[in-house]
C-alpha cells in the first residue's frame, strides 16, 4: 500500500510552507520603486529598520529581464535597456531590437536570449495571467510558478525517503524558504530545483525511464546536470545491471534534452551562441576562485570594484582569467572524484540508506559544481532546498541546518550587504569568507562516512524488500 501524498499531521506545517513559499517572499515591490523611496530626490535618509525591510523583498532584477523577454517575443511594450544590457562586454546580438507590433517574434533570432530554450514556456507563462502584461502582475505570478515548483519539489524529496518524518521536513521547508527569502522564487533555478527532485524521486523508486527523462530535462535547464549522471549511476549500481534499465533511462534522457534543446538549433548557431555567451563569461566574485582572489587583495590592501559584464560582477585581470579558465577542468575533476567516492563506497545496508545514497550524490555533484564553477550566483543555492529533505537521520539534519545558515547568510549578503561586494569592500569580502567554508562543509557531510565497499554481506535482521520497498521495521511512523 503506497503512502499517502500528505499525512495529516503534516497537513499545518505544509500550509505555513504554502503560505511563506506563495505569499510572504513573494509581497516585494518591483526595483525602481524601492530605489525611488531609498533615494528621495529631497535627499532624506531612510530608516535601517525600513531599508532593511524594503531590501528584503525587492523584486528581483531577474524577474524584469524574463519581463522584458516575454514581452518582446510576444510584441508587446518592452524595457529596451532590460533586454539589451548585461554590463561591460555585452555580445553584438543583444543590440537587437524587436519592434512592438503586436506580432511573435522568435527566439534567438529575433529577441536576444541567455536562456536554454527549455525555461522559455516559464518565461513566457506568468504573460498569460490576467493583466500579465504589467511587470506588477507578471513578477507575482512568476515568483508563484516558482513557489509551487519549490513546493512540488520538496513533495518529491519527502516521498522519495519515507525514513523521515514528513512533518518535520514541512516545518524545515517553511524555515529555508523564509532563510533563503525572495532570492529562491525570483530566479528560475526552482524549475532546476524541481527537476533534481523528480531525478531523485524516480531514482528512488528505480524507475530508469522517468530518471533518464527527469536528469535530461535538468540538463536542458542549466547543460551542468548532465555530470550528474555517472555519480547517479555510481550510486545505486544494483539498478543498472539489467540492459532494459540502462536503455530505459538512455532513451528518456535523450528525448528530454533533444526536445528541450530542439528550438536553439532553428537556427543551427542559436544553440552554440549561448554556450559561447557563458563560455564568455568572467570570474564571479562569489566563486571560490573570485572569494580566493579577494581575500589576496584584502590581505594585500589591493581591493578594487568588480566589473558588471555578462549580467553579473566578475574579477579582471590576467589572474582572473586563469581561474575563469581552470574552472571547466576543475569541475571535471571534482565530479570525477564525486563518482569515485560513491562507486568505493560500503553498500547500503538497507533501502532508506540507499534512497539516502542518491540524495546525497546529487547533493554531493551539486556542492562540487557550487564549488568549482566560475560563475557561483547565489540562487543556484536552490537547487539543493528539496535535496537535503532526501536525507534521513542525523545527516540529514545537519545538511538541513549547514543550508538553512548558508540561505540566512546569503539572504543578508544580497540584502544588507551587496554593495559591499560588488565593490569589493573588506565587510562584503568577509561575508563571502564566512559562506565559503559552510558550503564546504555541507559538501563534506554529504560524503562524509561513506566508506569503503565492504566483503561482508548484510545481516538478515535488516532485509530489504524485493523491488525497493522498506521492510516493516524500517517503515515511517509518524
Amino acid at each position: 500500500m503506497r503512502p499517502a501524498l500528505l499525512k495529516r499531521s503534516s497537513l499545518l506545517p505544509f500550509l505555513v510552507a504554502c503560505a511563506v513559499g506563495l505569499l510572504w517572499i513573494n509581497q516585494g515591490w518591483e526595483s525602481a520603486r524601492v530605489d525611488a523611496i531609498l533615494h528621495p530626490p529631497d535627499g532624506q535618509q531612510v530608516g535601517v529598520v525600513h531599508e532593511t525591510i524594503l531590501n528584503l523583498y525587492r523584486r528581483s532584477g531577474d524577474e524584469e529581464i524574463y519581463f522584458a523577454v516575454a514581452n518582446a517575443m510576444r510584441g508587446l511594450p518592452y524595457d529596451h535597456y532590460r533586454l539589451s544590457k548585461r554590463g561591460r562586454d555585452t555580445p553584438a546580438v543583444f543590440e537587437h531590437a524587436p519592434p512592438e507590433d503586436g506580432h511573435w517574434h522568435r527566439p534567438y533570432v529575433e529577441v536576444p536570449i541567455e536562456y536554454p530554450a527549455a525555461m522559455l514556456p516559464f518565461i513566457l507563462l506568468p504573460s498569460f495571467v490576467p493583466g500579465g502584461k504589467s511587470l506588477v502582475v507578471y513578477t507575482h505570478a512568476f515568483s508563484a510558478l516558482m513557489g509551487l515548483l519549490l513546493l512540488a519539489a520538496a513533495a518529491l524529496a519527502i516521498r522519495a525517503q519515507p525514513g523521515r518524518s514528513d512533518r518535520e521536513r514541512w516545518w524545515w521547508m517553511a524555515g529555508m524558504l523564509l532563510a533563503q527569502g525572495s532570492l529562491s522564487v525570483g530566479r528560475l533555478d526552482a524549475v532546476l530545483a524541481f527537476t533534481l527532485a523528480w531525478t531523485l524521486w524516480a531514482a528512488a523508486e528505480r524507475k530508469p525511464g522517468t530518471m533518464g527523462f527527469a536528469l535530461g530535462a535538468a540538463t536542458a535547464s542549466k547543460f551542468l546536470p548532465a555530470l550528474l549522471a555517472v555519480p547517479l549511476v555510481m550510486a545505486d549500481r544494483p539498478a543498472w545491471r539489467q540492459m532494459s534499465a540502462r536503455w530505459k533511462a538512455a532513451i528518456g534522457f535523450a528525448i528530454a534534452v533533444v526536445v528541450g534543446f530542439a528550438p536553439m538549433f532553428v537556427p543551427p548557431d542559436a544553440f552554440l551562441g549561448v554556450l559561447s555567451y557563458h563560455s564568455k563569461r568572467g570570474l564571479q566574485v562569489e566563486s571560490s576562485f573570485g572569494v580566493l582572489i579577494s581575500t589576496w587583495r584584502l590581505i594585500t590592501h589591493t581591493l578594487v570594484p568588480a566589473t558588471l559584464s555578462y549580467g553579473s560582477f566578475n574579477h579582471d585581470g590576467p589572474v582572473a582569467s586563469f581561474f575563469a579558465h581552470m574552472a571547466t577542468p576543475v569541475t571535471l575533476l571534482m565530479m570525477g572524484g564525486v563518482a569515485v567516492v560513491f562507486a568505493r563506497a560500503a553498500e547500503p545496508k538497507d533501502d532508506i540508506a540507499r534512497r539516502d545514497r542518491l540524495a546525497l550524490v546529487l547533493l554531493a555533484g551539486v556542492t562540487a559544481l557550487w564549488l568549482s564553477a566560475k560563475v557561483f550566483s547565489p540562487q543556484y543555492l536552490t537547487w539543493a532546498m528539496p535535496l537535503v529533505l532526501g536525507v534521513s537521520g542525523k545527516r540529514g539534519r545537519t545538511l538541513t541546518w549547514l543550508l538553512f545558515l548558508i540561505y540566512w547568510i546569503t539572504q543578508y549578503e544580497m540584502t544588507g550587504d551587496y554593495g559591499n561586494i560588488m565593490q569589493q569592500r573588506p565587510l562584503g569580502v568577509l561575508t563571502l569568507l564566512v559562506r565559503l567554508p559552510l558550503i564546504v562543509a555541507f559538501g563534506v557531510v554529504a560524503v562524509r562516512g561513506l566508506g569503503r565497499r565492504s566483503n561482508e554481506r548484510v545481516a538478515k535482521s535488516e532485509p530489504v524488500v524485493a523491488g525497493g520497498g522498506l521492510a516493516p521495521s524500517e517503515a515511517n511512523l509518524e
